[in-house]
This record gives C-alpha cells, structure tokens and sequence, in this order.
C-alpha cells in the first residue's frame, strides 16, 4: 500500500454512505470516538450511530486488505464526532491524515428558506 492511496482512502470513507449518516438528522452531545482498526468506541450506548461508525470501520478493514496494506504501519485511525462533524484521522507510516465533515449544512438553508416564506406571507398584495 503507497501513502498515496491514504487520501483516496479517506476521501472515499469520509464520503462513505452520507445519505446514511445520521448526523446529517441529529446532533451528538458527546464526543463520540471509533477505532477504524479494532471497532473500539467511546460511545455510551448501541444505536444507530454506533452500528453505523462500525460499518465503516468494516469497509476501513476490508479496503486496507484489497490495497495489500499492513496494519502495523497504521499507528492512528479513528473517527471522532461531536455534534454535527465527522474527522477522519490517520497516521500512516509515521505521516499525518486528516479530512473533516459537517453534515446538516442543508438545515441551515431549511431555515432561511422558511423565514423567507414567513416573510412573504406578511407582505400585502395590492
């Protein structure tokens, strides 16, 4: 495996099931952290965000097996999430990875999208 193949790696798993995540409908309080290699987490129950992160860890595993990769070259890769955003990061033969998301951006636009409407309704037609 090149060091190369990390960034489509990353490219590909952070992008991994989006219409999926449920970050994209809900907001976690607590930080929330997933060990790509061995599945570990930090997270207080077993929910759908946690059946979810271990899916990904899954592909995670079986794409390091389709690229020839060793893991012990692999001395970091976790997910972390908090609220909305989702950070994938790697280090991989002692070279730092990092790619971010942040999911419900479409919410935002919901409001706006809303108060404009609110806005119409009060305006008079002659």
């Amino acid at each position: 495996m090149k060091i190369t193949d990390i960034n489509g790696l990353m490219h590909d798993l952070i992008g991994l099931h989006d219409w999926q995540n449920p970050l994209d409908r809900i907001w976690i309080k607590e930080k929330f952290e997933i060990d790509l290699i061995n599945a570990k987490h930090n997270y207080p129950e077993e929910d759908s965000v946690v059946e979810f992160f271990e899916k990904k860890s899954k592909w995670f595993m079986d794409r390091i097996k389709k690229l020839k990769g060793d893991l012990t070259d692999f001395k970091k890769a976790v997910i972390k999430v908090y609220g909305a955003k989702e950070k994938v990061e790697i280090i991989y033969k002692g070279k730092r990875f990092e790619k971010e998301k942040i999911y419900g951006e479409h919410m935002k636009h919901e409001a706006e999208i809303k108060k404009q409407l609110i806005k119409l309704k009060s305006i008079k037609l002659k």
